[in-house]
Protein backbone atom coordinates (compact mmCIF):
# COMPACT_ATOMS: atom_id res chain seq x y z
CA UNK A 1 0.00 0.00 0.00
CA UNK A 2 3.52 2.35 -0.16
CA UNK A 3 2.36 4.29 -3.22
CA UNK A 4 -1.10 5.20 -2.55
CA UNK A 5 0.00 5.24 1.26
CA UNK A 6 1.83 8.52 0.26
CA UNK A 7 -1.08 10.31 -1.15
CA UNK A 8 -2.32 10.43 2.21
CA UNK A 9 -0.44 12.52 4.38
CA UNK A 10 -2.13 12.71 7.47
CA UNK A 11 -0.03 14.25 9.82
CA UNK A 12 -0.30 17.49 7.86
CA UNK A 13 -3.40 19.89 7.70
CA UNK A 14 -5.87 19.02 4.45
CA UNK A 15 -8.09 21.56 2.81
CA UNK A 16 -9.30 18.71 0.06
CA UNK A 17 -9.34 14.99 -0.71
CA UNK A 18 -6.91 13.36 -2.93
CA UNK A 19 -7.51 13.68 -6.51
CA UNK A 20 -8.99 10.34 -7.90
CA UNK A 21 -6.93 10.04 -10.78
CA UNK A 22 -3.70 9.69 -8.95
CA UNK A 23 -5.21 7.29 -6.79
CA UNK A 24 -5.88 4.97 -9.55
CA UNK A 25 -2.62 5.54 -10.98
CA UNK A 26 -0.81 4.38 -7.88
CA UNK A 27 -3.85 1.39 -7.02
CA UNK A 28 -1.73 0.05 -10.18
CA UNK A 29 1.09 -0.41 -7.72
CA UNK A 30 -0.79 -2.45 -5.21
CA UNK A 31 -0.80 -6.23 -4.97
CA UNK A 32 -0.15 -8.68 -2.85
CA UNK A 33 0.34 -10.83 -5.81
CA UNK A 34 3.30 -8.68 -7.13
CA UNK A 35 5.92 -9.46 -4.00
CA UNK A 36 7.77 -12.33 -4.44
CA UNK A 37 9.66 -13.91 -1.65
CA UNK A 38 12.80 -16.13 -1.75
CA UNK A 39 14.11 -17.53 1.36
CA UNK A 40 14.83 -14.04 3.38
CA UNK A 41 14.20 -11.84 0.40
CA UNK A 42 11.91 -10.17 -0.76
CA UNK A 43 11.39 -8.80 -4.78
CA UNK A 44 8.92 -6.04 -5.56
CA UNK A 45 7.87 -6.93 -8.91
CA UNK A 46 6.93 -3.55 -10.33
CA UNK A 47 9.00 -0.54 -10.32
CA UNK A 48 7.50 1.95 -8.02
CA UNK A 49 6.14 -0.32 -5.51
CA UNK A 50 6.62 0.19 -2.16
CA UNK A 51 5.44 -1.75 1.00
CA UNK A 52 4.43 0.13 4.00
CA UNK A 53 4.76 -1.94 7.82
CA UNK A 54 2.39 0.58 9.44
CA UNK A 55 0.16 -2.63 10.49
CA UNK A 56 3.41 -4.65 11.88
CA UNK A 57 5.83 -2.67 12.83
CA UNK A 58 4.65 -1.06 16.23
CA UNK A 59 3.41 -4.69 17.19
CA UNK A 60 6.92 -6.39 16.26
CA UNK A 61 8.53 -3.62 18.48
CA UNK A 62 6.50 -3.95 21.43
CA UNK A 63 7.15 -8.10 21.04
CA UNK A 64 10.83 -7.35 21.05
CA UNK A 65 10.66 -5.22 24.18
CA UNK A 66 8.60 -7.42 25.67
CA UNK A 67 11.39 -10.61 25.06
CA UNK A 68 14.67 -8.01 25.80
CA UNK A 69 12.62 -7.74 29.23
CA UNK A 70 12.46 -11.66 30.28
CA UNK A 71 15.90 -12.03 28.84
CA UNK A 72 16.56 -9.96 31.37
CA UNK A 73 14.53 -11.52 34.33
CA UNK A 74 12.12 -9.36 34.37
CA UNK A 75 8.71 -11.05 33.92
CA UNK A 76 5.84 -8.91 35.16
CA UNK A 77 5.63 -5.52 33.29
CA UNK A 78 2.94 -3.99 30.72
CA UNK A 79 4.21 -2.17 27.79
CA UNK A 80 2.03 0.74 25.77
CA UNK A 81 3.17 1.69 23.03
CA UNK A 82 0.06 3.97 22.29
CA UNK A 83 -2.59 1.49 20.70
CA UNK A 84 -0.01 -1.83 20.92
CA UNK A 85 -0.16 -3.44 24.50
CA UNK A 86 1.57 -6.59 25.73
CA UNK A 87 1.31 -7.96 29.46
CA UNK A 88 3.81 -10.00 31.10
CA UNK A 89 2.85 -11.55 34.74
CA UNK A 90 0.56 -9.75 36.98
CA UNK A 91 0.59 -6.64 39.17
CA UNK A 92 2.16 -6.65 42.85
CA UNK A 93 -0.92 -7.99 44.58
CA UNK A 94 -0.73 -11.03 41.91
CA UNK A 95 -3.46 -9.88 40.18
CA UNK A 96 -4.01 -9.40 36.26
CA UNK A 97 -3.10 -6.05 34.65
CA UNK A 98 -6.20 -4.04 33.59
CA UNK A 99 -6.83 -3.05 30.34
CA UNK A 100 -8.98 -0.29 29.33
CA UNK A 101 -10.30 0.22 25.71
CA UNK A 102 -10.40 4.15 24.67
CA UNK A 103 -13.85 5.54 23.50
CA UNK A 104 -13.00 6.24 19.90
CA UNK A 105 -15.21 9.80 20.46
CA UNK A 106 -14.21 10.61 23.67
CA UNK A 107 -10.68 10.13 24.25
CA UNK A 108 -10.90 10.59 28.28
CA UNK A 109 -12.90 7.73 28.45
CA UNK A 110 -13.35 4.22 28.49
CA UNK A 111 -15.62 2.23 26.67
CA UNK A 112 -14.48 -1.32 27.97
CA UNK A 113 -12.20 -3.61 30.31
CA UNK A 114 -10.76 -6.94 30.67
CA UNK A 115 -7.57 -8.22 32.74
CA UNK A 116 -5.04 -9.69 30.78
CA UNK A 117 -2.17 -11.83 31.86
CA UNK A 118 0.78 -12.71 28.90
CA UNK A 119 -1.11 -11.54 26.24
CA UNK A 120 -1.33 -8.63 23.37
CA UNK A 121 -3.77 -6.12 22.72
CA UNK A 122 -4.05 -3.96 19.36
CA UNK A 123 -6.85 -1.46 18.09
CA UNK A 124 -7.11 -0.14 14.55
CA UNK A 125 -9.54 3.22 14.30
CA UNK A 126 -10.77 5.54 12.49
CA UNK A 127 -9.24 8.53 15.44
CA UNK A 128 -5.84 7.50 14.92
CA UNK A 129 -5.09 9.81 12.09
CA UNK A 130 -7.06 11.69 10.14
CA UNK A 131 -8.69 14.67 8.65
CA UNK A 132 -12.14 16.05 8.26
CA UNK A 133 -13.39 17.76 4.96
CA UNK A 134 -16.91 18.30 4.45
CA UNK A 135 -18.17 16.45 7.00
CA UNK A 136 -16.53 13.88 6.08
CA UNK A 137 -13.88 12.00 8.11
CA UNK A 138 -10.76 10.44 6.05
CA UNK A 139 -8.65 8.03 8.18
CA UNK A 140 -5.08 6.26 7.92
CA UNK A 141 -6.37 2.68 6.73
CA UNK A 142 -6.95 2.44 3.40
CA UNK A 143 -8.65 -0.03 1.52
CA UNK A 144 -6.33 -1.59 -1.12
CA UNK A 145 -9.33 -2.01 -3.82
CA UNK A 146 -10.27 1.58 -3.61
CA UNK A 147 -7.58 3.55 -2.49
CA UNK A 148 -9.50 5.52 0.12
CA UNK A 149 -10.47 4.93 3.66
CA UNK A 150 -12.30 1.99 4.89
CA UNK A 151 -15.83 2.88 5.42
CA UNK A 152 -18.57 1.20 7.91
CA UNK A 153 -16.08 1.45 10.92
CA UNK A 154 -14.71 3.07 13.65
CA UNK A 155 -12.16 0.85 15.61
CA UNK A 156 -11.32 -2.47 16.32
CA UNK A 157 -9.36 -4.75 18.92
CA UNK A 158 -7.89 -7.80 18.93
CA UNK A 159 -6.13 -9.53 21.88
CA UNK A 160 -3.82 -12.23 20.61
CA UNK A 161 -0.84 -14.05 22.34
CA UNK A 162 1.44 -11.79 20.40
CA UNK A 163 1.51 -7.94 19.79
CA UNK A 164 2.18 -7.89 15.46
CA UNK A 165 -0.07 -10.54 15.19
CA UNK A 166 -3.04 -8.29 17.04
CA UNK A 167 -1.55 -5.48 14.79
CA UNK A 168 -2.02 -6.76 11.89
CA UNK A 169 -5.31 -8.31 12.54
CA UNK A 170 -6.56 -5.52 13.90
CA UNK A 171 -6.03 -3.64 10.54
CA UNK A 172 -7.00 -6.47 8.53
CA UNK A 173 -11.07 -6.91 10.39
CA UNK A 174 -10.80 -3.23 10.31
CA UNK A 175 -10.63 -3.74 6.41
CA UNK A 176 -12.77 -6.41 6.46
CA UNK A 177 -15.84 -5.16 8.07
CA UNK A 178 -17.85 -6.90 10.97
CA UNK A 179 -19.73 -9.44 9.34
CA UNK A 180 -16.64 -10.90 7.85
CA UNK A 181 -14.45 -9.68 10.46
CA UNK A 182 -15.91 -11.61 13.32
CA UNK A 183 -16.39 -14.72 11.47
CA UNK A 184 -12.76 -14.98 10.49
CA UNK A 185 -11.35 -14.01 14.23
CA UNK A 186 -13.84 -16.49 15.19
CA UNK A 187 -12.02 -19.28 13.34
CA UNK A 188 -8.37 -18.49 14.73
CA UNK A 189 -7.48 -19.92 17.90
CA UNK A 190 -6.77 -17.87 21.15
CA UNK A 191 -7.97 -14.38 19.61
CA UNK A 192 -10.67 -12.97 20.32
CA UNK A 193 -12.21 -9.11 19.05
CA UNK A 194 -14.15 -6.12 19.70
CA UNK A 195 -15.55 -4.00 17.18
CA UNK A 196 -17.51 -0.65 16.81
CA UNK A 197 -19.23 -0.44 13.88
CA UNK A 198 -20.04 2.89 11.90
CA UNK A 199 -23.11 3.17 13.90
CA UNK A 200 -20.98 3.31 17.05
CA UNK A 201 -22.36 -0.49 18.13
CA UNK A 202 -20.08 -2.75 19.80
CA UNK A 203 -19.92 -5.95 18.42
CA UNK A 204 -17.74 -9.07 20.07
CA UNK A 205 -16.06 -12.27 19.15
CA UNK A 206 -17.39 -15.59 20.39
CA UNK A 207 -14.91 -15.75 23.93
CA UNK A 208 -14.29 -11.93 24.05
CA UNK A 209 -16.78 -11.40 26.63
CA UNK A 210 -15.25 -14.54 28.61
CA UNK A 211 -11.81 -12.63 29.09
CA UNK A 212 -11.14 -12.19 33.41
CA UNK A 213 -12.99 -9.31 34.37
CA UNK A 214 -14.59 -8.44 31.19
CA UNK A 215 -16.97 -5.29 31.63
CA UNK A 216 -19.44 -4.06 29.00
CA UNK A 217 -21.37 -1.40 31.23
CA UNK A 218 -18.88 1.84 30.83
CA UNK A 219 -19.42 0.81 26.45
CA UNK A 220 -22.97 0.84 26.88
CA UNK A 221 -23.04 4.16 29.17
CA UNK A 222 -20.29 6.22 26.86
CA UNK A 223 -22.07 5.63 23.83
CA UNK A 224 -25.22 6.93 25.11
CA UNK A 225 -24.26 10.37 25.52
Amino acid sequence: MGPVQELWKFDIDHSSQHDKTAIEQKLSKVSYKKIHLENQTVFLADKGMQLHFGAIAKGYAVDQAAKTLQKNNIHHAFINAGVDLKTLGSRPDKQALKIGLQHPRKPESILASFSLSGKAVATSGDYQKYFNHEGTRYHHILNPKTGYPVTGMTSATVVTDTVMDADALSTVLFVMGPKKGLAFIDSLKNTECLIVDKNMSPQLSQGMKDLANFSLESFKENLSH
